[in-house]
Order: structure tokens, then sequence, then C-alpha cells
């Protein structure tokens, strides 16, 4: 199988998928910029609209590094249109404006990506925002508008101050009521897109020494997933199958809790990038028990199937097997075969179960 591989962080590469996405998001908050704003009542030089809330789904779906290239884009893009009169100096407010939000919220929601995550991101998003706003305003605002800066801070508590709040609070509420639909959508749009990140070959031994490792090569795996892959986990108990399945669901996007499905034989998990089934056949004779109990008749069609105790004697299709060896209390090396890499070399990717229990 070759020399292992410490499992460690690869170089961030933008997908096809995800370039497609910031595309279509960032036109989104041009267009929003430009036709779907409004003045302030209380001070009609400020103008609200909702141009910041594609670039926060955009940094929700694809991470704070790709947040803030949005906002730089999109900042100039309305510097060179709806915003053209106020010059470099607009470029420079827009852009902190979104950058002060989208950058906090998304190193919050990367780190705690659940629901709790999400509000607590937003919540403290939009606080930051706010805070660098009216900082921003006190720097900048004399100089765009050719006022004393005292003129500016007596106008804090009645115009810039309500102004942010309204504008971020608005910002956040929109962006979690829209966030979920739009990553589903978007995985279903760009799903078929050609990724140069299938030309990796998984196959090979990898040896990972913390949970976080782990989660690394599931995330590798996960990202090499367009929907309806097997993939076949054997180890003993304790091994780390569980981890494996957690991390990848957590690479896919599943926001629930997950567990082992020893007593439901099956769980699945719809919130993510793909639907992923996860069974526990330890407990099932063979192959027949699990078509007398339907297992897989209620599975969506596309669903990413992860099986650990595997007794399904004929898998076809694309079948990732990941056999784990526990070397250590913290130490396992994971062996990854990927009949997707077979292929490519001329080999059958139909692969023959074993129904001894793995």
């Amino acid at each position: 199988m070759g020399s292992k591989r410490k499992i460690g962080r690869k170089p961030s590469k933008i997908s096809t998928s995800q370039l497609c996405g910031m595309g279509v998001l960032c036109a989104l908050a041009v267009i929003f910029a430009c036709f779907a704003r409004g003045a302030w009542p209380a001070a009609t030089f400020l103008e609200y609209s909702p141009a910041d809330v594609p670039i926060l789904i955009g940094t929700f779906m694809y991470g704070p590094v790709a947040g803030i290239l949005m906002s730089l884009i999109v900042a100039v893009l309305q510097g060179v249109t709806v915003s053209a009169s106020s010059g470099i100096i607009g470029i420079v407010m827009n852009f902190v404006s979104m950058f002060a939000f989208v950058f906090v919220a998304g190193l919050i929601y990367k780190k705690w990506h659940t629901l709790k995550g999400a509000l607590l991101s937003l919540g403290v998003g939009a606080l930051t925002g706010v805070i660098v706003m009216i900082l921003w305003n006190i720097i900048l605002t004399p100089l765009y508008m050719d006022v004393s800066r005292e003129v500016v801070i007596g106008m804090l508590p009645t115009v810039f101050l309500p102004f942010n709040l309204v504008r971020y609070a608005a910002n956040a509420v929109m962006t979690f009521i829209l966030y979920k639909a739009t990553r589903k959508f978007f995985g279903f749009l760009f799903k078929n897109l050609p990724d140069i990140k299938l030309n990796n070959k998984l196959s090979g031994e990898y040896e990972s020494g913390s949970e976080e490792e782990t989660f690394e090569l599931a995330k590798r795996v996960a990202d090499t997933l367009e929907g309806g892959e097997t993939i076949v986990l054997e180890g003993d108990l304790g091994a780390g199958k569980t981890t494996f399945t957690k991390g990848l669901a957590k690479a896919l996007g599943v926001t629930e809790d997950v567990t082992s499905p020893t007593f439901t034989l099956m769980n699945v998990y719809e919130d993510g990038r793909l639907p992923l089934c996860h069974l526990d056949m330890y407990r099932l004779e063979g192959e027949d028990d699990a078509e007398e109990l339907g297992l897989l008749d209620t599975a969506p069609e596309n669903a990413v199937k992860v099986i650990e105790w595997n007794k399904f004697a004929d898998l076809t299709g694309r079948v990732i097997d990941v056999k784990i060896a526990l070397n250590g209390e913290n130490e396992r090396t994971f062996t990854l075969s990927d009949s997707a890499d077979a292929a490519k070399h001329g080999v059958s990717a139909h692969r023959k179960g074993n129904s001894a229990a793995a």
C-alpha cells in the first residue's frame, strides 16, 4: 500500500462548486446594494441594504477566508458602481463594515458548527460590526462629510448607533433564516460540477494521533463525495469508527449530534451537503436480516452510506474501505482503499463484501 502518511492539513483550495457559489453570492450582494436599498430616515446620507446577507451566507458555507475575499470583491464593485461618488473612502468603509461582521461570525461558526454556534456567531458578529463602525464613523466620517469630529460624535447616539444596530440585526436575522435553504439549493445546483479534488488519490495508509487528525482525514474523504458512495468501516470496538463518522458528518455540514446506531441499526442525517446514512450491522446475522428490516428502503437516493460491521455480500458503485488499527491509546493507522482509484488504473470497481464481522 506504500508508506504511511501523517495526516496533516493540505493547502486550502477553492473547489469548482465553491467558486461558483461565491460568484453567485457576490453578484447577489452587488445587486442588493444597487437595487435593494433605502435611506435612513434620521440621516438620508446613510443607506441600508441587505448586501451583507449573501456574504454572511457564503462565510458560513465556505469559511471566514472566503468571507473576507467576498467582502473585498463586493466592496470594490460597490465602489465603482452605486457608491462611486464616495471614492476610496466609500470602498474602505464598505469593506470594513462587512469584514467586521463576517470575519468574527465566520470564525465562531467554524469552531461551533451548530445551531447555538450560528446564533452566537451572528450575535457576536453583529455586535462587533456595530462597535467597529462607530469607531470608523468617528475616524472617517469627518473626512467624508467635511465636518468636525465633534459634530460626528454628537450624531452617534441619535444617528449612527441606531442605524448600525438595525442594519446588523436585520442582516443577522435574514442570514439565519436563509442560510440552510441556500446551502441545500447550492448543493443541488452545483453537485455535478467537475472538481479537481476528485482527482486526488485517497487510497493509502494514514497515521492519526488525535481526534482532530481523524477529523482531517474524514474531511479529506468528504471533499471527494458526490452522493451515493458507500464507506465501509472496519476495526475493533473502540478503534474510532464512530469518531471518523462524526468527522465525516461535520465535513458534510451535518449539525445534528452524531451517535452510534448500535441499537437503532441506522441513523439518517439530512441537513448536510449530502444525506448521510450511518449503519451498524453488528447485531445482524447477515444481509438477509438487513433486507428483511428494510434498512435502506427509506434512505435518500443520493445518500452517502457509512457501514460499521458490514454484512452486505455485494457492494457496487464507489466503495471506500476504511480499516482502522489501534496502535496505542491515541495512535491509529487508517488504511483506505478507494474503488475509484482502482477504476482509474483499470481495476474493476465492483467490490465483493465479506459477510464475516469486520
